[in-house]
């Protein structure tokens, strides 16, 4: 069982968005946008001090999916939103909390599971200088 937990940085900019989310990295102005998993990941996130294990079990009740499944999904994506500097991990702590207080407000999936995704793109500032 992991004992780290994951924070989603503060100086990040994000917006839900068609079932998705759209995230501004703060510091670079590289955005990004999530799938309708990694949006539910996202919102788990929210909540400092959540951890992997805690993450698998609501993703595998959301989508009706075997946790052990995605359990190298939500590694991956952790991962990912790390290296991208948007989320910080905290070694377990006693007494840390590895369950959000809250379920995210997402209704019941009614599309099959996809693995969460994150999407790259370019800076934000370079879109607005383009005119695009």
């Amino acid at each position: 069982m992991s004992t780290d937990t994951f924070h989603v940085h503060e100086e990040n900019a994000w917006r839900a968005l068609d079932g998705g989310v759209v995230v501004i990295n703060g510091t670079t102005t590289v955005y990004y946008s999530m799938n309708h998993a990694g949006a539910f990941v996202w919102h788990l996130l929210l909540e400092s001090g959540v951890g992997v294990d805690a993450i698998t079990r609501r993703l595998s009740a959301h989508y009706d999916e075997p946790s052990g499944d995605l359990l190298d999904h939500v590694r991956s994506f952790l991962s990912t939103l790390e290296e991208e500097g948007l989320i910080g991990r905290r070694a377990g702590l006693n007494g840390a909390s590895d369950a959000p207080t809250q379920q995210p407000a997402f209704e019941k999936a009614d599309n099959p599971y996809r693995a969460p995704r994150l999407d790259k793109f370019d800076s934000l500032e370079r879109l607005i200088v383009s005119g695009e």
